[in-house]
């Protein structure tokens, strides 16, 4: 008898339930780490995870009753959170726009995707009309971006809206049709009896479930889940009676979705709760169990999987631009604006997956369509997120440009200043108040993250000593102007994002690290965590020597900066810095910005000492260091990823600065943003965040012009 005889006998798949959903829970918690941090969008991470654990892959797991049991919750879910999300005012509004465009995408796309399915891919005649449809849905993946762009309200988004409504339960009628004719051979009758249950259907899940809802909500007190279970309980009975009437249950639970719309409150904990289960259970297992089905050894072996994908993506994608080429004629949109609506349109996720992995089951799609779908996602989402983002932006600049720069910005402030090193304490402090207005009557605020509380009065203690020396040190008059605090909290950037929601903070002051930025950047660090979850103006600093020593304040500003939310705040604050130490302000930007930087800086009519220097790319601040002095402060503004300004070249060109920069005192500013761009979107879940997408595409302009620097200094020896 050897060791390996005491060891228990492993064989795949794993058929124990609960090693099936460990496995599953495991894959959904690694997943957004392991993926975010390669830059895939999770929605394709997550099917890619169930390729790889799936019969097709490693075979840990089979599709057995337990899979298919979350499966099929996880697909019901999703078409009827699909319905509950959507902005039905908005699509009221504008019901003969949204549903002209819906209509056009539909009969384009239908059209289109027939032709390529029936005539190029030689489909059979229910398959090619079930594509069609299929290529006319579109997920609203890209809305994480119109929101953060402040773009919700913009036509394009109204008309998307209503598209979508329109396109999902058309596609998902086409899908009853073709089930039902594949199936029988008189076809007057099938669509008679289609008819007649679709009213029963609609009468049952539009008219009797409000009625029943609403009465349930005025009349049934709310005791802990009770509201959730009884959502639930009428999504599945919605499931089950489309069943019994001979359709798909997707069909019911997407009807449920939109006769609960208008009840359920966007805001509510109802919504949060119905959002949380569904994002964090059932549609990742929805996903992973649509990428066990997906044979990768078919998509891997030949070009049939990825030539088909191209060829449908094409039609799909060729339908969206005419519809809104179409719009753009009939409604005189500009060119902007069309790019930008088909952009928010062509996308395909949710529905499409849906409706794939049904016409698979039931046997009207080919296991080639199946397996094509995955890169149609990807494909899409890529397209949609560039196009949106790209023409999104000028939309804003757009409607920016048209505004007055010279409006008066009121706002209280109330400045957050983090305190940890007792060395950088003073500095920290004396910075916050170079920045404070005059007339605040908020005091600054310091804290004191503690991770263990048997130091709190320790810490306490220390940090009340080094504040008092300092703002006695500063100004006698400034006493009163500091008020000490503390959190105890094992996460610090946690800790921090907590003081800045209860006491309404607008300004936080961190010290700088060496891992903040730079080659020793960490992943993860808290300044990242902090750039993330709010959107308050956030100062990183990093001051040797005492501010009133600063001769010269150089400022480097990143292209479009000026139509961020915060720019002009922090124009005003530069300005309040300036006069507070008497230093010369040196604006670097592009020409565009420093006419605004001109305006603004002279409407303020203060005698600020300043001056712009003009720049017509990046790389003329490569050798920046080279050129500082010993009394000059270098203050470089970047911007969150997801803003409008940011540029991903700019922050390495910063970073290297900062890298070589170390004999002077120098910040980094992150400008306030629209709470769009860190509040809750409503995408049909979050793992459709498209963020890792849009960082890829500016990584390869990065590469671009590093290739084409390299290219240049080849030539030139």
């Amino acid at each position: 008898m050897n060791f390996y005889d005491f060891l228990p006998k492993i064989e795949l798949p794993f058929t124990n339930p609960v090693v099936t959903f460990a496995i599953v829970l495991i894959i959904i918690l690694l997943s957004p780490i392991v993926l975010k941090r390669f830059k895939i969008p999770g929605i394709v991470g997550l099917i890619i995870s169930g390729m790889i654990i799936g019969p097709n892959g490693l075979n840990l797991l089979a599709v057995d009753s337990s899979v298919i049991l979350f499966g099929t919750i996880g697909l019901l879910y999703i078409m009827f959170l699909a319905g509950v999300e959507l902005d039905l005012n908005e699509f009221r509004k504008n019901k003969f726009k949204s549903i002209f465009f819906g209509l056009l995408i539909f009969v384009i796309a239908s059209s289109l995707g027939f032709f390529f399915a029936h005539f190029l891919l030689k489909m059979n005649l229910f398959a090619s009309i079930l594509i069609g449809a299929m290529s006319s849905t579109f997920t609203l993946v890209s809305y994480p971006i119109v929101s953060r762009l402040g773009l919700v309200s913009h036509r394009s988004i109204v008309l998307a809206v209503g598209g979508v409504i329109l396109t999902d339960l058309l596609a998902l009628i086409v899908l009853v049709l073709m089930k039902s004719f594949a199936a029988q051979t008189d076809n007057f009758f099938v669509v008679i009896k289609i008819l007649i249950s679709l009213s029963v259907l609609m009468l049952l899940t539009f008219v009797v479930y409000p009625k029943i809802a609403k009465w349930y909500f005025k009349n049934i007190e709310e005791v802990g889940t009770w509201q959730f279970i009884f959502v639930l309980a009428l999504l599945f009975t919605a499931a089950f009676l489309a069943q019994l009437l001979g359709f798909e249950p997707i069909i019911g639970a997407f009807a449920a979705g939109l006769a609960l719309n208008p009840i359920i409150p966007k805001h509510s904990s109802l919504m949060d709760r119905l959002s949380f289960f569904g994002n964090s259970i059932f549609i990742p297992f929805f996903l992973i169990q649509v990428g066990m089905i997906i044979n990768i050894g078919v998509i891997v072996k030949g070009w049939q999987v990825i030539e088909f994908a191209l060829m449908l993506t094409i039609s799909s994608m060729l339908s969206k631009w005419i519809a809104a080429y179409i719009i753009q004629k009939s409604f005189s949109f500009s060119s902007t604006e069309r790019n930008f609506l088909f952009g928010v349109s062509v996308s395909q996720a949710a529905a499409l997956i849906a409706i794939v992995l049904v016409g698979y089951q039931i046997g009207i799609l080919e296991e080639r369509i199946f397996n094509s779908s995955i890169l149609i996602v990807l494909i899409t989402s890529l397209v949609s997120s560039f196009f949106t983002e790209y023409y999104g932006r000028k939309l804003v600049i757009e409607k920016e440009a048209q505004t007055d720069v010279t409006k008066e910005y009121r706002i209280s402030q109330k400045i957050l200043v983090t305190v940890a090193n007792p060395q950088t304490i003073s500095r920290l402090i004396e910075f916050g108040l170079m920045i404070k207005k005059t007339k605040s009557p908020n005091p600054l605020l310091a804290l004191t993250i503690i991770q263990d509380e048997g130091q709190l009065f320790q810490k306490l203690s220390s940090c009340e000593k080094i504040i008092s020396q300092t703002v006695k040190d500063i100004s006698p008059q400034s006493k009163n102007q500091v008020m000490v605090t503390s959190r105890i909290n094992l996460n610090i950037s946690s800790g921090i994002s907590g003081a800045i929601k209860e006491n309404l903070i607008s300004d936080i002051v961190l010290g700088m690290h060496d891992h903040d930025f730079g080659k020793n950047k960490v992943f993860g660090n808290v300044l990242q965590k902090l750039t993330e979850d709010t959107n308050q103006t956030i100062y990183v600093v990093k001051n040797l020597f005492p501010m009133n020593t600063v001769d010269n304040i150089l400022v480097l500003l990143p292209e479009n900066i000026e139509y961020e939310p915060g720019f002009r705040k922090v124009i005003d604050t530069l300005s309040k810095l300036s006069k507070n130490i008497s230093a010369k302000l040196l604006f670097y930007a592009y020409q565009r910005t420093n006419i605004i930087v001109n305006k603004l800086i002279q409407a303020r009519n203060d005698g600020i000492n300043f001056q712009t220097k003009n720049i017509s790319k990046l790389s003329e601040l490569e050798n920046l260091d080279l050129e500082i002095r010993n009394d000059d402060m270098l203050i470089a503004c970047l911007s969150r990823p997801k803003a409008i300004s940011y540029n991903v070249y700019h922050e390495k060109v910063i970073e290297d600065l900062l890298d070589n920069i170390d004999k002077n005192n120098v910040a980094v500013i992150y400008p306030e943003q629209n709470l769009a761009i860190v509040d809750e979107d409503i995408s049909h879940y979050d793992i459709l965040e498209t963020s890792p997408i849009q960082e890829n595409l500016v990584r390869i302009s990065t590469i671009k012009n590093a290739l084409k620097k390299l290219f240049s200094k080849n030539n030139k020896e």
